[in-house]
């Protein structure tokens, strides 16, 4: 009974994770006053071809200034890949530098100690993390109790329902 209450758990920590990150992206992708930016997130019309990878220019150009977040999850090609691709770059970038800085030196000894070998090592790991993040259903097969299936459905419903708060939320806002 408390491995299927874990279970729950998970599964409505993935559902809110989900709806918190695709809310956010999308109320700042609708946000933004260029068109193209949100004819590709928010497939308002299909483009293939030489217009597409014109349009993904356009896209990434936008969001140069506009936030890490939002810049990755169009970096990693937006839609509900994407997001689950840098929420999981962002969650293993995070597990690494709390692992470094929860050495059994100490934080001030950790900090001392960084040189060009650990800027090179930061580089490298980044690199690989970012193999991880594009691979990210390889990645949380591994992780929790859940049946991936089941992570994936719950994952999915959570990005549609933020998508759909967050065009909601804008309309309200606009009226």
């Amino acid at each position: 009974m408390l491995s299927v209450m874990a279970i729950i758990i998970e599964l409505i920590i993935v559902f809110a994770v989900l709806h918190a990150g695709s809310f956010l992206l999308f109320y700042l992708v609708i946000k933004q006053d260029d068109p193209a930016v949100r004819a590709m997130v928010i497939k308002e019309q299909q483009v293939k071809g030489k217009a597409r990878d014109e349009l993904v220019k356009s896209v990434k150009k936008a969001h140069k200034g506009s936030g890490l977040l939002t810049a990755k999850w169009v970096e990693f090609g937006g839609g509900f890949y994407g997001l689950v691709a840098v929420l999981t770059y962002f969650i293993v970038e995070a597990q690494e530098i709390i692992e470094l800085f929860s050495s059994e030196n100490g934080v001030m000894d950790t900090i001392s100690h960084i040189g060009i070998g650990t800027l090179v090592n930061f580089f490298i790991e980044s690199i690989l993390n970012f193999i991880t993040a594009i691979s990210w259903p390889i990645y949380w097969m591994g992780e929790g109790q859940a049946a991936f299936w089941q992570w994936f459905l719950v994952a999915y419903a959570g990005y549609l329902a933020g998508q759909i708060h967050a065009k909601s939320f804008l309309k309200r806002q606009a009226q």
